[in-house]
């Protein structure tokens, strides 16, 4: 499991008092990228700034759209362009969203996944981490995504 504990100043949950730790389970192909990028960086943070601390994300949608093929930023740079245009690093929390909806995930869980916090007197009285269940779920999604992928093989 990877912990945000040490970034949540960096998550949409900084000003919740209600959030708390997220914990995220990773399986499949996540936890292999996860784990090639540590060794890669030699450290605890995935995607470390020149300066060392976490990079922000709105770093990581900048880098998206500089790969999109109808980028204007620095026309010069000679640069892959991603195949799939229009979308954000924000969509793919949607379409796991939507999957997990699709394989039967209950929407606490699904909801627990992308960390939100369970509103109203559910939230309250509601403490349960959901750990166990985001793994279960996560790993149900994987296999769905292989399955996905297996279907579609890349082109040559």
């Amino acid at each position: 499991m990877v912990s945000g504990g040490r970034f949540k100043h960096k998550t949409k949950g900084l000003h919740n008092e209600k959030a708390t730790d997220l914990r995220v389970p990773l399986v499949g192909r996540a936890e292999a990228i996860v784990r090639r990028r540590l060794d890669q960086v030699k450290g605890t943070v995935l995607f470390p700034t020149s300066r060392g601390g976490a990079m922000d994300q709105t770093v990581v949608q900048h880098g998206v759209y500089y790969h999109q093929p109808y980028c204007k930023i620095a026309p010069n740079h000679d640069r892959p362009r991603v195949p799939v245009t229009h979308w954000s690093a924000h969509d793919l929390r949607r379409t796991a969203r939507t999957l997990l909806a699709t394989l039967g995930c209950p929407n606490e869980v699904a909801e627990a996944v992308l960390g939100h916090v369970q509103p109203g007197i559910i939230g309250v009285y509601n403490r349960h981490t959901y750990d166990r269940e985001r793994r279960e779920w996560l790993t149900t999604l994987s296999h769905r995504l292989e399955e996905i992928a297996a279907k579609y093989p890349p082109r040559k």
